[in-house]
């Protein structure tokens, strides 16, 4: 990972470098014997020294402090029909001779800067002061590269770059305007980048998850326990806010290595009417790096699973036996931000395979954020064995009971027909059968007939005789 991320530092540094190259050095300051434009070059001093000064902005030129610079010199100044450059150690596998009027590219301190080891100093090191600049002062003739090792706080670092001592610019021109100047000190002014955000809470990750006991006779004040776990452990969990994600509920406690938050649900009514109901959010998740972030939520629906919470397992009702992924596409935006791209429900089980397939899709543009578009809802019904018969709150005729077992929660049931007020996200699973007898009515009829029959085959066989 470390050797990753320094090849993307390195990459980073040379993005800018055509422009960095442009911006310090517009009048081929490379080949130093060469003629500009037809107007010869005065010679340099051989014996004189220079600086090269660097101030740091922005696009916008706010300087920018903070951070280190290193410079290291690649080629010296020889004389030979002229002055001319040519590399030096370890730096002389680059390029021998020097063209004249070679271009100072980005490519070029690429090149470079890959040659430098942990043997290989810099000739200067200097730290940027808080006006953004750095001077290296009392340096030969020469060419140099320069290059950030640390970048100000909030900040990219900058791409390497070449500069020589001395340059030339055309509109620089001796006293007498016969020749163009050569000048020792240079001023450098790389364009510095703010680092890309990458914002903390930038999803409002907290799909509520709603349980209604859906009975209007059923009591208040009762828990019910849900598991939010992450697909693969080491994904980043909910940041659970007592006083934003608790509403009816709790988080009864999260494991982050094992991505397992455990939350409780206590139901409440609102009239007399109503039918107990509570909602609970996981919290909120941060994402820092795009992906896709996937996350089952369930209903504790044994009574060992919720003894193991110290919950109350209550034996009277038939739990919910659906399961729920839920899956975050995580991606940058244009403007640099990462936002959740989409949000997808996947009913897992507990449903038929029809249902298996229908998914729940919540798109996002730009950077919104804010809560999760979609609602987990869980529902539970009077059928468990924990009461008589004559206990139970009457279901609707058309649909007038479950199946049962005396003494024993029935779990074979997947659910029961969704009332017509639930969401679309509610539990959908199959009809109940009806249990009052009504599917034996046709037998003494039928047995009736059956005699008659026989009886009606006699008299007639006795008339035949």
């Amino acid at each position: 990972m470390k050797t990753i991320n320094m090849k993307l530092k390195k990459m980073s540094r040379i993005l800018g470098g055509a422009v960095l190259a442009a911006t310090i050095i517009a009048s081929g300051v490379f080949g130093m014997s060469a003629k500009a434009e037809g107007t010869p070059r005065e010679f340099p001093d051989l014996k004189a020294t220079g600086s090269i000064n660097v101030t740091m902005k922005t696009a916008e030129g706010q300087a920018v402090g903070g951070g280190t610079l290193e410079a290291y010199k690649i080629a010296e100044v020889y004389v030979d029909n002229g002055f001319k450059l040519r590399y030096i150690a370890p730096f002389d596998g680059l390029k021998n001779p020097i063209a004249a009027d070679a271009d100072l590219t980005s490519d070029l301190a690429k090149a470079a800067e890959g040659l430098i080891t942990d043997n290989v100093k810099p000739v200067a090191t200097q730290t940027v002061d808080a006006n953004g600049k750095a001077s290296f002062g009392g340096r030969d003739l020469g060419l140099y590269l320069v290059r950030q090792t640390a970048a100000a706080e909030g900040y990219e670092p900058v791409s390497s770059f070449l500069v020589t001592i001395p340059y030339y610019d055309e509109a620089v021109k001796t006293t007498d305007g016969s020749k163009v100047k050569a000048q020792y000190d240079v001023d450098a002014s790389p364009k510095v980048d703010k680092v890309k955000k990458k914002a903390a809470g930038l999803c409002q990750a907290d799909p509520p998850i709603t349980k209604i006991v859906d009975v209007t006779s059923a009591s208040g004040g009762e828990d019910f326990y849900f598991e939010f776990k992450a697909a693969n452990k080491g994904e980043p969990m909910p940041k659970h806010d007592p006083a934003k994600h608790d509403l009816d509920g709790a988080q009864v406690s999260i494991d982050e290595a094992g991505g397992v938050q455990i939350l409780k649900i206590t139901t409440k009514k609102s009239g007399s009417g109503a039918k107990p109901t509570g909602t609970v959010e996981a919290g909120v998740i941060d994402f820092t790096e795009p992906g896709t972030y996937a996350y089952t939520v369930r209903e504790l629906r044994t009574k060992a699973e919720v003894d193991a919470v110290s919950g109350k397992f209550y034996s009277r009702y038939i739990y919910d036996f659906n399961s729920y992924m839920i899956t975050y596409t995580v991606n940058y935006h244009a403007d640099g931000n990462l936002y959740v791209d989409t949000i997808e429900v996947d009913k897992l089980n507990g449903a038929s395979e029809s249902m298996k397939k229908q998914k729940i899709t919540a798109n996002r543009t730009g950077t919104v954020s804010g809560p999760d578009p979609i609602e987990i809802l869980f529902s539970n019904y009077y059928g468990g064995g924990g009461r008589d018969r004559e206990e139970r709150t009457p279901r609707d005729p058309g649909d007038p009971g479950t199946p049962i077992t005396p003494g024993e929660p029935d779990t074979g049931v997947l659910g029961a027909e969704r009332d017509p007020g639930m969401p679309e996200q509610a539990v959908l699973g199959v009809d109940r059968l009806p249990q009052t007898g009504q599917l034996w009515w046709p037998v003494p009829i039928l047995l009736i007939g059956g005699f008659a029959l026989i009886g009606g085959g006699f008299v007639g066989r006795k008339r035949d005789d």
